[in-house]
């Protein structure tokens, strides 16, 4: 964490503490640290302790991670060498962004026990489908070359309303990203270019 107000002293530094001090106006640091929440070398700062080189500073955030569905995520595939998934939409692939815990990745490991688990490829959070990691390097290694050199690949499946025509449907409008959080696109003139969609 870099400390907003610090003052520099030839190799160390003063966090600022009390009432008087230019921390005054950061009550959250203040907070933090009477909290404890803030640690030099797994103890607590007080608000005279100095920062010496090679010290650990470790700020303790409590956050809640955004909802996903509760799905259960099913294995449809194990062998010696790799482990399919049915991903869940709402659920993203590896920790990211905002997610640690409500990952394939970590509930593979957590509550399945299939720790150290290598993503062969990704599917977007909202996007729900099967998901393959290997077992080991040489196997991830042998699955993105596969990948790669187009002898596996993904198709997307996708539901709609009322009839879809056969054959290749254009749109012919540009696709905007409207939020990159939640993965919302849109038909939009700033958009991006065009792309064929087969059916």
């Amino acid at each position: 964490m870099v400390w907003p107000t610090m003052q520099r002293t030839k190799h160390s530094l003063r966090l600022p503490g009390g009432e008087a001090t230019p921390c005054s106006h950061r009550p959250h640091l203040r907070m933090r640290r009477v909290a404890g929440r803030i640690t030099i070398n797994g103890a607590p700062v007080v608000a005279t302790t100095i920062v010496r080189d090679n010290d650990l500073i470790r700020n303790t955030a409590h956050r809640h991670e955004p909802p996903v569905l509760a799905a259960e995520l099913e294995i449809v595939h194990e062998d010696d060498a790799v482990v399919a998934v049915d991903k869940p939409a709402s659920m993203p692939v590896h920790t990211c962004g905002r997610y640690r815990y409500n990952t394939v990745q970590s509930i593979l490991d957590r509550e399945l026990g299939r720790p150290g688990l290598l993503p062969c490829h990704r599917l977007d959070r909202l996007t729900s489908g099967a998901l393959i990691f290997a077992k080991n390097k040489a196997s991830a290694k042998h699955m993105q070359s596969q990948i790669q050199g187009h002898h596996l690949q993904k198709v997307y499946v996708c539901r709609v309303r009322g009839e879809f025509r056969e054959g290749v449907t254009m749109c012919a409008a540009p696709i905007k990203v409207v939020c990159h959080k939640l993965g919302v696109c849109s038909v939009d003139s700033d958009g991006a270019c065009p792309a064929s969609v087969d059916s």
